[in-house]
């Protein structure tokens, strides 16, 4: 009776390890073609950022002119003030986006 409750467990591991490399052997084969794979980040990089540094470049100046017509047309102070304050929002504004978009290139 042992021999035969040996012979099955014995079975059962060998159906279990079978199983398990043949899982093993498919995820490394995943893993290998990843590895082969020709991914070029560059152009990935390039396709995602090329849109947004366009749009930026073309409208920040409209950007700059709303940030600094509002700092100036709902700031606080006498009209001099407020002119000080739309020239600082302008500056600030154009630093920030001329910053992004050097950044972004």
């Amino acid at each position: 009776m042992s021999n035969l409750t040996n012979k099955k467990l014995t079975t059962k591991k060998l159906i279990k390890g079978l199983v398990l490399a043949s899982i093993a052997m498919s995820g490394g084969m995943l893993f290998a073609e990843i590895a082969w794979a020709k991914f070029d980040i560059d152009a990935g990089v390039a396709a995602a950022a090329n849109p947004i540094i366009a749009g930026i470049e073309a409208h920040w100046g409209k950007g700059v002119i709303l940030t600094s017509g509002s700092a100036a047309l709902f700031g606080e102070g006498d009209g001099r003030q407020r002119a000080i304050r739309a020239g600082v929002a302008a500056a600030a504004a154009g630093g920030v986006v001329l910053g992004l978009i050097a950044m972004l290139k």
